[in-house]
């Protein structure tokens, strides 16, 4: 599409573009010759093509990258942090397959970086995330890491479960991302929707997780097979077998991917109805393309979470399903009313037959992929990181909560 690939950070910034702005700079950016090195060449290079779109008497795309470098001049204008940032012990990040928190922890760094930050990271031994600083097998060594090197960073950001860097150094700046339900360490909690929140009750602001959008594009779906999917761990919380029974209901095959980490809640009651039942696929735990692909491709994500008093706090795989144009059928559980909007971008339902009854007659209407990609616009890694550094100029102020 362009004469030169844009940065990840240039490209970020085009996602908080209105879409017919983005569409007219994009076409602009088409016949550019040189991509500058630097944010402050690259402003100087929207000013130049500001003042050619003026002399062209065009308007619209003038008033276009007048907002986009307006939006490039803020990320300028921020100040500098050195960052540390703390993921989990027990999958790799950024994870190969299952892994959302993984994950976040590595969108977060790379955004943070691409705006100038300084940015480590403590992980999983063998990890990739390019700002490795540190790497173990359990979080205890975690803290035997930080004790060499806290110094050198402003601040610390912890994905961790156990937060025992900052239980450790309770008086150095630092930001604790909750996750799931476990309520962790109570020093500067940041939570990761409003319906996590509520349900631990503890005060905090709320930071949306948000991905990587040029990871994430829309697919082609494959009408001549068509499957609904079921993705992430197997786990009664998650009521998978309520997801087989929608299928069911809908009369479509599902295929079912992710790890299953409960024994007899596989055995005694998925893998019978996975051997039942020719129309149900278990594919695995899957990563990469191949788990992108099923989300692409799939005509809908299937997230019936909600048993065993389950709250569902982030929700990462339907992120990534409407990112993807793919709508999501699921129960009104924890985060997910703040990310899918009835009739919108999928159904909403209390019940396998309430959720299957609905759908059926959103298929019947049609649904737009681009429109439902849209809906979740406003969740970026860069606004996420945007997020952060609020909050990390307030911790490093001395604020605390």
């Amino acid at each position: 599409m362009y004469k030169y690939e844009l940065s990840f950070l240039q490209r970020s910034l085009l996602g908080w573009m209105p879409p017919s702005a983005e569409k007219l700079i994009v076409e602009a950016f088409r016949y550019e010759l040189e991509a500058p090195s630097n944010l402050v060449d690259f402003v100087h290079q929207i000013s130049r093509m500001q003042v050619r779109a003026v002399e062209d008497s065009n308007e619209d795309l003038a008033a276009a990258l007048g907002i986009y470098k307006d939006a490039a001049q803020m990320v300028l204008d921020e100040p500098r942090h050195r960052i540390l940032i703390v993921s989990t012990a027990s999958i790799l990040t950024p994870p190969e397959k299952y892994g959302g928190m993984e994950r976040m922890a590595a969108y977060l760094a790379a955004a943070l970086r691409s705006m100038g930050n300084e940015v480590g990271l403590i992980a999983k031994k063998g990890s990739t995330e390019p700002g490795i600083v540190g790497t173990a097998t359990n979080e205890i060594e975690f803290v035997e890491i930080a004790s060499h090197i806290l110094d050198l960073y402003d601040v610390m950001v912890d994905f961790s479960h156990d937060k025992r860097i900052g239980r450790s150094f309770p008086d150095f700046p630092q930001l604790n991302v909750y996750q799931v339900m476990t309520v962790g360490w109570n020093r500067n909690p940041v939570f990761i929707s409003q319906a996590q929140k509520d349900f631990i009750g503890v005060d905090g602001p709320v930071v949306y997780y948000g991905l990587d959008k040029g990871d994430y594009q829309i697919g082609s779906k494959d009408y001549s097979e068509p499957y609904l999917l079921y993705m992430g761990s197997i786990i009664p919380e998650k009521r998978v077998e309520w997801a087989i029974a929608i299928a069911e209901l809908m009369d479509m095959p599902i295929k079912i991917a992710g790890p299953h980490w409960v024994p007899e809640y596989w055995t005694g009651v998925i893998q019978p109805l996975i051997e039942r039942h020719p129309w149900v696929k278990y594919v695995g735990d899957v990563g990469g393309e191949e788990k992108l692909a099923l989300l692409q491709r799939a005509d809908g994500l299937v997230h019936p979470v909600g048993a065993n008093n389950w709250v569902e706090a982030g929700a990462i795989v339907a992120q990534e399903a409407l990112t993807v144009g793919t709508p999501v059928l699921c129960t009104p559980n924890g985060c997910l009313p703040e990310y899918v909007e009835d009739w919108k971008n999928g159904i909403i339902g209390s019940s396998p037959a309430d959720i299957a009854g609905k759908a059926k007659t959103f298929y019947a209407k049609g649904y737009d992929p681009i429109k439902i990609r849209s809906s979740v616009s406003h969740l970026s890694s860069l606004s996420m990181a945007w997020n952060y550094l609020d909050l990390i100029s307030e911790v490093r102020g001395g604020e605390k909560w």
